[in-house]
């Protein structure tokens, strides 16, 4: 690449935000699985998808040359969509777990005498 397009190409880069950088250059430079990147980054594999389509889109709009105020306000508002992401993960980790605690309350109900005849056979199993 000669030096113009290699220096656009650095300040398409420096205008990213940080996790869509991270998740562009391990995209391409790394080469890693969108699952693989998912899992550095802490993000859902959608949002992988999403933020390497806005990486690409602005760094396609800066070495066009036209770097506008709507970049700069999509790399604002990924901080929104990322905080979004991580909301809507944690709600499904809290299902998921929300099962697994019926189905305990299930085996052991509150009521003193069934915890206490669970225990007693769980000693006699042993």
């Amino acid at each position: 690449m000669d030096d113009d397009l290699n220096r656009r190409y650095n300040n398409a880069l420096d205008l990213l935000p940080p996790l869509t950088r991270a998740v562009f250059l391990l995209s391409r430079v790394d080469d890693l699985a969108y699952a693989d990147i998912a899992w550095r980054c802490g993000i859902d594999t959608a949002e992988v998808q999403l933020r390497l389509a806005d990486a690409l889109f602005g760094i396609g709009r800066a070495l066009n040359g036209h770097v506008t105020i709507a970049m700069r306000v999509r790399g604002e508002l990924l901080i929104w969509r990322a905080a979004c992401a991580r909301y809507r993960l944690r709600r499904r980790h809290w299902r998921l777990g929300r099962c697994y605690r019926e189905a305990q309350a299930r085996l052991y109900p509150r009521d003193t005498w069934h915890r206490w005849f669970a225990n007693k056979i769980k000693s006699l199993i042993r």
